[in-house]
């Protein structure tokens, strides 16, 4: 295996503001969140190289593909090795865009979307790489379609797969972090794909635009649910917002959706990406479990929106569970008050 790196982004420091209503007590929540630095990106090339199911390129090194291994051996898989080939002058080009939280509609559109947008503006045609479960995700083919990009290869559960040349782009930040610039362009994008030239006057007879507070419930959903949230849905309609359920609508509503509101309310979960298609200064009020201070994802996203940023904290169900696997109960009170303070 052989490789070559080509410098395509420089290193930047991004700061980012302090939540709006913060108290001293909860500095330690955000206080780490406040000034990153991001290291240079590169084009990584790989020649004759293995690749896997997950899209990972280093197979020598990750940890994913000796497990990999290790369960091809267990039920005895003879280890096939599919040859793709390409013309030395052929243009198509494969490219790997995926890391290992692909799937998560946040983690698609902070990472891989824009590693797909980067592929698409350096190279004349590309051929994605992409798990073979990515073909069960709507947004996925939906958000590529924006992008123009009609070829992809779903990589097998087994054998690995052998190519002459793969390309992979190295994370622009950290997990869980953007840069301003590139929520952006992503937001740009879209907006035009789906013809939102201003969000504030743009009129799309499928969508309806009169309701500009949303509420995001995840009742739907198999976690993160908020159990008490039958107390507050009537307070939340009595200051205008409007209550909706994204597990099965489409991207193209979601965005026209979300590019007329100008206050967005939904505990921590990928929902809240919805922020990348409203226009900025606009407001995003997260609930979040009171003593969270890891999961800072959608404080920093919504930093690099240029979104006032507000937080509500909310008690787990479960103590002994982790934030992701829990439930959670709202102080209405304080959610009514922080209402107030925001609309009237």
């Amino acid at each position: 295996m052989k490789k070559i790196q080509t410098h395509i982004l420089d290193s930047e420091v991004v700061v980012r503001k302090k939540p709006r209503n913060l108290v001293s007590t909860d500095e330690h929540l955000f206080s780490h969140e406040y000034k990153k630095t991001f290291v240079a990106s590169h084009i990584e090339t790989y020649y004759d190289i293995q690749i896997n199911f997950r899209g990972l390129v280093n197979p020598k090194q990750s940890r994913i593909f000796t497990l990999l291994e290790k369960i091809q051996k267990a039920l005895k898989v003879t280890k096939t090795v599919k040859v793709h080939k390409t013309s030395a002058h052929s243009v198509w080009k494969y490219v790997c865009i995926t890391d290992h939280d692909w799937k998560n509609y946040f983690h698609w559109f902070t990472e891989e979307f824009p590693r797909a947008w980067t592929f698409v503006s350096h190279l004349k045609e590309i051929i994605v790489m992409l798990p073979w479960k990515a073909k069960f995700i709507p947004y996925i083919k939906e958000s590529l379609a924006i992008l123009g990009i009609t070829e992809q290869y779903y990589l097998p559960l087994f054998p690995s797969v052998r190519l002459a040349e793969v390309q992979h782009l190295t994370p622009f930040a950290p997990s869980g972090n953007v840069r301003p610039w590139q929520v952006k362009k992503s937001q740009d994008l879209v907006w035009r794909y789906y013809g939102i030239t201003s969000a504030r006057k743009q009129e799309h007879k499928d969508v309806d635009n009169k309701n500009q507070r949303i509420y995001i419930s995840r009742r739907q959903a198999k976690t993160r649910n908020i159990v008490n949230e039958h107390e507050y849905i009537k307070m939340l309609t009595n200051f205008g917002y409007r209550i909706v359920y994204l597990e099965h609508v489409s991207l193209e509503y979601q965005v026209k959706l979300f590019s007329f509101a100008k206050t967005l309310i939904s505990i921590h979960g990928a929902g809240l990406t919805n922020m990348m298609w409203m226009s900025s200064r606009s407001t995003v009020i997260e609930i979040r479990e009171e003593n969270d201070s890891h999961n800072n994802c959608f404080f920093s996203l919504a930093s690099a929106c240029n979104h006032a940023y507000y937080y509500l904290k909310a008690k787990k169900m479960y103590p002994d569970r982790s934030v992701q696997h829990n439930n959670y109960i709202v102080d209405c009170k304080a959610l009514h008050a922080l209402l107030v303070d925001l609309h009237t």
